[in-house]
């Protein structure tokens, strides 16, 4: 399975197979809204290293569709040496997403995925699927780098030295099917990570000109449903996002994220991941688009799978 930490969005294309969706009730996890300048804004959105999405400034709403197609070629042990061993792995999410504005400061949202996996090793190939876990988040802005407003969407005056700054907050709910109870001898069914799992962090942003930055850091206490074997007791996460806006409300960029999972009853697993990110928000239409292509595991890490994620997001705002 591939690391949640990302920049950008998920998807894992089994385009040869057909494998489809998943379904996720998706409204808040960790995207960064840079805040505002002529051309980046936290009304405008940011690079995210998570699967889901959060509301733009002056939005009460907003409700979308994520598609996430990733392919596992390899895997690295606990030395972080990649095994080359016959083991393949594909798998695509469909995620649909919602959150809304609590206040001016808070927002929340939840997300419910849904998962089809196709798993190859030893000359034996399964599918599986279903619902993954379900996730809760609430997101509050502690500092806004914006100091006065003219309108919505335009800002009048910004300070040059504050950064945008956010409390996350998410909750990970054990609904998907773990290692524990799969019925498929290659796992192919396993749609969950079988943990209760409660994090909390910062996502600091900051735009200058046409250029914005992004860092976040979160740290996650983790308990395993009864039966599961694998004990996780607590996992951290970093991510960092450069970003260059060519127009009003869109951006491309480059990210890089880590992740590490301290088990007490398996090697600890430490993911590394680099990618591209793009999006664009048109106002007029309520339309916001992005995508995202990251490599999970290819320079370096232990533990954890090594392949390719693609993303591709659709979510309407008001």
């Amino acid at each position: 399975m591939s690391s949640s930490i990302e920049a950008g969005v998920v998807v894992t294309i089994d385009w040869r197979r057909g494998a489809v969706a998943l379904l996720r009730v998706s409204g808040a996890l960790l995207l960064w809204w840079l805040p505002a300048s002529a051309w980046g804004a936290s009304c405008c959105g940011g690079a995210s290293t998570s699967d889901v999405f959060v509301l733009p400034k002056w939005q009460h709403w907003l409700v979308g569709a994520q598609l996430v197609e990733q392919v596992d070629v390899d895997q690295r042990d606990a030395r972080g040496q990649r095994v080359g061993a016959d083991w393949r792995n594909l798998e695509t999410r469909l995620i649909a997403g919602a959150g809304a504005r609590l206040a001016s400061r808070l927002q929340a949202g939840l997300a419910l995925p849904v998962v089809v996996r196709s798993v190859q090793a030893g000359g034996q190939r399964s599918f599986g699927g279903g619902p993954g876990d379900l996730a809760t988040q609430f997101r509050v802005e502690l500092l806004d780098e914006e100091t006065c407003y003219a309108r919505p969407f335009h800002t009048l005056n910004w300070n040059d030295l504050k950064p945008s700054i956010h409390l996350v907050v998410r909750q990970l709910f054990p609904s998907g099917r773990s290692t524990a109870h799969s019925a498929d001898g290659l796992g192919a069914d396993v749609t969950g990570r079988g943990v209760w799992s409660s994090e909390a962090g910062l996502d600091v942003t900051k735009v200058w000109g046409i250029i914005g930055q992004s860092l976040a850091a979160s740290g996650a206490w983790e308990r395993s449903i009864p039966a599961e074997p694998v004990d996780a007791s607590w996992r951290s996460s970093i991510a960092a996002s450069l970003l260059y806006y060519p127009a009003y409300q869109r951006f491309v960029g480059v990210n890089w994220s880590w992740e590490r999972s301290a088990r007490s009853q398996a090697p600890d697993a430490v993911v590394h991941a680099v990618g591209l990110t793009g999006s664009g928000i048109w106002p007029e239409r309520k339309l916001w688009v992005r995508g995202g292509l990251s490599l999970p595991g290819l320079v370096g890490g232990r533990a954890t799978p090594v392949g390719v994620r693609l993303s591709v997001f659709v979510g309407w705002l008001r």
